[in-house]
């Protein structure tokens, strides 16, 4: 046979299902860079702004400084260059300022720049008038000392709120920086933990199509152990047929052969019933094989309708009595309770303990003994077969139900099926069968049949059919 393949179906799901798993795997990846990368946009929009503030703080603070040397530098030579480069100086400062005002600045920065502000108009006008003093032509030495003295605390408070500013800007800064290291922090634990729960999506995902891999691989071994089992078993039927059918037909042959000679009609009489019984003995065979198949298809069944215990250990002995005296065995029968009554296949059963007196019968030495009884128990009726025969080991008693199971004896022919037939027909009736066996000390069947009820004396229950000479069960394990 092929080796075990998984469905083509199955095959699809599972390329579908790595094909999720990756894609799930990737579009995690994805988001994460993308976030990652909308964050440090957004972070770097951030710090590019606050620098450029910080920026603009500084040439604030530069033409600020621009604006007080060069209104010092002017009252001291009263040049007009110097005056010149005061204007600017002074335009220059208030255009930075405008433009600090008119950008986006926090509540702390804006009370720092009207700070700011404040000290620079009170600066700005305190110049004014010490320009307009220089320009009177009055002592430099004086507007330099009135400079000192006036412009100085000013110039001071207008330095410390341009420094407030800017280290409140560069505070800032540091806390987006703190931010943007917070915010990645935060975005690579959350990018690990998507892809390890992705991951482990993954490996679940994986895990249960694997087990349906696994357990489809498995489904397929055990058809293919099946089918195998099957082909050994119709090899091993072929045999058996071969083997079992070839006896009775040669003697057949054989015996037609012999009638076609005699004119005697005593012996013709003989040989025609031997005919006869070989004929029966090939329909038991082809019974059973056909039991044995109905049973492997599920297609066996019983027909239950009351039968008297006593009429079917009565059948039984009478079955095997000259069987039993020919060996010199002595073959009992004993029922517990009398008028026992069985709701079964009455047929059957008769086959079961066929089987297994035969089977006693068998393996059981000359001047042996063979014990069939019959007692209730409760709602069931417990049958055994006991015998003083060679017993069975530990090692094959698992094995004596089995199909074609066969005792190791030299002499032992038959279909192996009767035990194998025997346990199916007390199953099909909701009992059990079972042996216990000591080497050496013979082996005992018994079989439970539930459905007992009982009946008196002279209750008249349908009688046995009268079964034609050789028509016994195969007494052959």
């Amino acid at each position: 046979m092929s080796p075990a393949r998984p469905s083509s179906r199955f095959l699809l799901r599972l390329v579908a299902a790595f094909l999720l798993i990756i894609g799930l795997q990737a579009a995690g990846v994805v988001l994460a860079i993308q976030r990652l990368d909308a964050v440090a946009g957004a972070r770097s929009a951030a710090i590019r702004a606050e620098e450029d503030k910080i920026a603009a703080v500084q040439r604030l603070r530069w033409s600020a400084e621009l604006m007080v040397s060069t209104g010092r530098g002017f009252l001291l030579s009263g040049g007009p260059e110097h005056e010149s480069k005061l204007h600017q100086a002074v335009d220059d400062f208030g255009a930075h300022l405008e433009r600090l005002e008119q950008s986006a600045l926090g509540s702390v920065s804006r009370s720092l720049l009207a700070e700011v502000d404040r000290a620079a108009d009170q600066f700005r006008r305190h110049q004014a008038a010490l320009v307009a003093a220089r320009a009177d032509a009055r002592d430099p030495e004086e507007v330099a000392r009135v400079f000192e003295e006036n412009l100085r605390p000013t110039r001071l408070r207008l330095s410390e709120a341009l420094d407030q500013l800017v280290q409140q800007k560069e505070s800032h800064l540091l806390e987006i920086y703190e931010q943007v290291a917070t915010d990645r922090r935060h975005l690579m634990s959350s990018t690990w933990t998507v892809l390890g729960a992705l991951t482990l999506v993954a490996l679940a995902i994986a895990a249960i199509f694997a087990r349906r891999l696994l357990r489809a691989y498995r489904t397929e071994e055990e058809a293919r152990a099946r089918a195998q089992r099957a082909v050994s078993a119709r090899d091993e039927l072929l045999g058996v047929v071969a083997h079992d059918l070839r006896s009775p037909l040669g003697a057949i042959m054989m015996k037609a052969a012999t009638l076609q000679r005699q004119r005697s009609p005593e012996v013709v009489a003989k040989q025609a019933a031997s005919i006869e019984n070989v004929a029966l003995r090939m329909d038991f065979i082809i019974k059973s094989l056909l039991d044995a198949a109905s049973l492997e298809t599920g297609n066996f069944s019983i027909n239950a309708s009351p039968c008297a215990v006593d009429t079917l250990m009565q059948e039984t002995a009478d079955m095997f009595g000259s069987a039993a005296a020919a060996k010199s065995i002595v073959l009992d029968r004993a029922v517990a309770q009398p008028h026992l009554v069985l709701l079964a296949d009455r047929d059957r059963l008769l086959q079961v303990l066929a089987n297994l007196v035969g089977n006693a019968l068998k393996f059981t030495p000359a001047g042996g003994h063979v014990s069939v009884t019959a007692e209730a128990q409760g709602e069931s009726v417990l049958f055994s077969v006991a015998d003083t025969g060679p017993g069975i080991s530990a090692d094959e008693v698992p094995q004596v139900f089995e199909r074609f199971w066969k005792h190791e004896k030299r002499d032992s022919k038959g279909t192996g099926l009767g035990l194998f037939i025997a346990r199916h027909i007390v199953e099909a009736h909701g009992g059990r069968l079972w042996v216990e066996s000591e080497p050496g000390h013979g082996a005992t069947f018994h079989f439970v049949i539930p459905g007992v009820g009982s009946e008196p004396p002279d209750h008249e229950l349908t009688p046995p059919p009268e079964r034609p000479t050789g028509a016994i069960a195969d007494p052959r394990r």
